[in-house]
């Protein structure tokens, strides 16, 4: 269960992180891997345990120096022993010479021994040429399991896009996966750009989104359970399919062709010996016994390793991509040394400036920016206008993904030339933890604002606004001024005064759930520009509490974000004129470089910057007078 736990949020990590479409049954496939895996090892470990305690028993059984060496040899450690120089503290002038003594006699009486020994063997050589292919054999199946696996592994490559294939299939029937809401929030969210970006521009936006979706998850029925792991065991075993099964059948044909040629020199050559018919038949049935448990045991061995690769391939390239994609994101958050010559350079009046800038879509042969020219200082409000589908949102998005650095996979521009400056130093030498830090991002598209309403239903202001997420103190702490600061600079304070418990009100986006019941408190419904508010509160907030300039007001509107730069894409689509002119006289008190999108031309009276966007190129910028 904890194997299938920990797959379920690793795909629900790449699904936000990286939009990549999550496999039903890959939790499943993982637990059934790890169980043979660790089944596998047990069968091999077992094997080559039987192997060596046979072959010590076979030495002594009938090798007859074996004997007579292990005495001499246990002799001669009690005679060492012995010696009165092991009284502490040691004396070494008595120790040396006494085992140097003993040692000696023990080499050359095992010397004698084998003399003994090898003179017999050229008296009697058939003797030890029925005995010899027995340890040969025995020693053959003992590699067995090295070699299948090393041909498993190249076969278990070949086989991936078959295994695949038949994991996806498997779990299309798996409505129950699909059922939850909460788990269809995060897998809509993870299929935008713009709600991908957001999260990973947030400090433990990710992780809370998970805890959120991980709360929220039911246990899993045993019957769904066991109907998913029979599927799994179906595909493992390779059913339907010839190669694995011949593959099995060759590995089990291997071991008894081994062990039936040493059954056959022993019955071709051993009447020709000097020993007797009796003593013949005795040896030949505790050999065939002894042969044929070790068949047993090898075919079970042989059976689990083959089993174990049939889902190795899959797991691999799960486990591959997961590890890929985390360590882009880890590199992104890792705080380098401290560039004391970047911080002597970085300018917090200089803002963000936008240079030659030439970006590509990443799925299609298409210019998403064509040679953006912008500026925008600390204090000021460049707006971006342009009509619907001038490229306003684009060029924001690949200014964003420039800004954040996520996973290549999550991408959805290519930057192909152009420069951006933030506080008069290029963004490539930026240590991203801290850009991060600085940045507040609100990026739209059709589906973020409904699928992050979606995923904080149910949830109360101050959890969804908290940038610490959950963790920040009460009133007058950090997290709590910045929190206020974000509501003053939205307008969402009047809602929250108006609200029956404040921030601690549960707010939703369902109507089913405004009835409460014995596990759930009565919830306030919020419109879609409410929703707006919230979510452009929670992206100030952030900026707010991230924001480490010394200038900065810690508890007022006013210069609250100096030296951070707020990247806004049409989040006054819900608000009136007021509203929007209130908004952008508010963000300019900030003292934050922001950088706003909108089609409502009008509201370029309002800002210090317009720039006009055509075609996803610059067309016209300067100031409303």
């Amino acid at each position: 269960n904890s194997v299938r736990d920990q797959a379920s949020s690793s795909q629900m990590f790449l699904r936000l992180v990286a939009g990549l479409p999550p496999r039903k049954a890959m939790p499943d496939v993982l637990a059934q891997s790890a169980r043979r895996q660790v089944w596998s090892d047990v069968e091999a470990s077992r094997l080559r345990s039987f192997i060596a305690m046979s072959t010590i028993a076979l030495i002594a059984l009938t090798v007859s120096v074996a004997k007579p060496i292990a005495g001499t040899i246990v002799g001669a450690g009690v005679d060492i022993a012995s010696l009165d120089g092991w009284k502490w503290p040691f004396e070494w002038a008595v120790l040396g010479p006494g085992m140097t003594s003993h040692l000696s006699s023990m080499a050359v009486t095992i010397g004698a021994l084998l003399g003994e020994e090898w003179a017999k063997v050229v008296e009697n050589p058939l003797a030890v040429v029925v005995q010899a292919p027995l340890f040969v054999v025995l020693f053959a199946i003992s590699t067995l399991p090295t070699i299948v696996r090393h041909i498993e592994q190249k076969k278990s490559a070949s086989d991936i896009l078959n295994i695949d294939a038949a994991v996806k299939i498997s779990g299309d029937d798996d409505e129950e996966y699909d059922s939850e809401r909460c788990t269809a929030a995060v897998l809509d969210m993870g299929v935008s750009s713009a709600a991908r970006l957001s999260l990973l521009s947030q400090q433990g936006a990710v992780e809370g989104a998970l805890q959120r979706w991980k709360v929220m998850q039911p246990a899993k029925s045993s019957s769904s359970r066991r109907s998913s792991e029979s599927r799994i065991s179906d595909i493992a075993q390779g059913r339907g399919r010839a190669g694995p099964l011949f593959r099995r059948v060759a590995y089990e044909a291997s071991v008894l062709v081994l062990l039936c040629l040493h059954v056959a020199l022993f019955v071709v050559i051993a009447p020709s010996g000097s020993v007797g018919a009796s003593e013949r038949w005795n040896t030949g049935s505790r050999l065939v016994s002894l042969l044929l448990v070790a068949f047993a045991i090898a075919r079970r061995s042989l059976s689990s390793m083959a089993d174990e690769f049939r889902l190795t391939s899959a797991v691999d390239s799960f486990l591959k991509l997961l590890s890929t994609t985390a360590a882009e994101v880890t590199k992104s958050n890792q705080a380098p040394q401290a560039d004391l010559q970047l911080a002597a350079q970085a300018s917090p009046d200089k803002g963000i400036i936008v240079s030659d800038f030439w970006a590509s879509h990443a799925q299609r042969r298409a210019w998403a920016c064509r040679g953006a020219q912008l500026s925008c200082k600390n204090g000021e409000v460049c707006l971006v206008l342009g009509d619907d589908g001038s490229g306003k949102s684009r060029l924001l998005t690949a200014l964003a993904e420039t800004l954040v650095s996520p996973p290549a996979k999550s991408r959805s521009t290519v930057v192909v030339r152009g420069q951006i400056n933030v506080g008069g130093v290029d963004v490539t030498r930026w240590d991203k933890k801290k850009l991060k830090r600085n940045l507040g991002l609100v990026l739209n598209d059709v589906r973020t604002l409904s699928d992050t309403a979606e995923l904080f239903s149910g949830l109360t202001l101050q959890e969804i606004l908290d940038p610490t997420n959950g963790s920040g103190g009460g009133p007058g702490s950090p997290s709590h001024n910045a929190m206020n600061i974000a509501l003053q600079v939205t307008g969402l304070s009047s809602l929250v005064a108006r609200l029956p418990s404040k921030l601690s009100t549960v707010v939703t986006a369902n109507e089913d759930e405004l009835s409460p019941s014995p596990t759930r408190p009565s919830a306030q419904i919020l419109s879609p520009s409410e929703w707006n508010k919230v979510l452009l509160s929670r992206a100030i907030a952030q900026a707010v509490f991230g924001n480490d300039n010394p200038m900065t007001s810690p508890d007022a509107v006013q210069r609250s974000l100096i030296g951070s730069l707020l990247l806004l894409d049409d989040v006054t689509t819900h608000a009136n004129e007021v509203e929007e002119a209130t908004l952008i006289k508010a963000l300019r008190a900030t003292g934050a470089a922001t950088l706003l999108t909108s089609n409502h031309w009008a509201s370029g009276r309002h800002a210090n910057k317009i720039v006009v966007m055509k075609d996803g190129a610059v067309v016209e910028s300067g100031t409303h007078a």
